[in-house]
């Protein structure tokens, strides 16, 4: 699937229950995908529950209330997924500088993923046979993609997250 760079995110089309094409922030970091209440009701995604979630929302706190939904279909290039449960963003953020995306959670969909940043291809399937790298790290899976490091001498373990922000630090 073809992707673009915008604000260091990498970005797919997709269509939400057959309505008109969208831009999707492709996010290894995320349990699940997401939409802004906006975009949901415009492709008709209702909210089905709502969930408290941690480690997302104001910077005070921490923890948020999200809606859930279920998107019907989701179309990105050939891939067409059915039933992908969703965190509909409502309610929404307030006191923090980040506009809110939609985003695609592979991972979440139980797919293996490769982002070729030099010719600008995303690729997802099942299973993605190994290619020979120069780097090879192993990954663990347990609700987000992580490997292992090194900070200072000391063992830490590092989250996936092509949706991430670069400008976000915690001190």
């Amino acid at each position: 699937v073809p992707f673009r760079i915008e604000n260091d995110k990498v970005l797919v089309q997709a269509r939400i229950n057959g309505r008109a094409p969208i831009d999707l922030v492709v996010d290894t970091g995320a349990e699940h995908s997401s939409l802004t209440p906006d975009v949901a009701r415009a492709t008709g995604v209702d909210p089905l529950t709502v969930i408290p979630t941690a480690g997302i929302g104001s910077r005070e706190s921490g923890f948020r209330d999200l809606q859930m939904g279920r998107i019907d279909r989701l179309e990105i290039g050939p891939l067409t997924v059915r039933n992908v449960t969703c965190f509909i963003k409502a309610p929404a953020l307030t006191n923090v500088p980040i506009t809110e995306t939609q985003g695609f959670a592979p991972l979440a969909l139980g797919l293996s993923v490769t982002i070729d940043y030099a010719n600008h291809r995303l690729t997802m399937a099942r299973r993605i046979p190994e290619e020979p790298s120069g780097l090879h790290l192993p990954l663990r899976m347990q609700r987000l993609a992580m490997v292992t490091g090194t900070v200072n001498a000391r063992p830490a373990t590092f989250i996936v997250d092509t949706g991430g922000r670069s400008e976000e630090h915690t001190s």
